[in-house]
């Protein structure tokens, strides 16, 4: 069980991280 919880917020902080680089490229874009 504990093992899930770390692999969700893996996956989570995988998202942010993601969702973190996507508003720098379309700040690039729109700059």
């Amino acid at each position: 069980m504990a093992i899930l919880v770390m692999k969700l917020i893996d996956y989570v902080q995988l998202m942010v991280h993601v969702v973190e680089l996507l508003e720098n490229v379309s700040l690039v874009y729109i700059y």
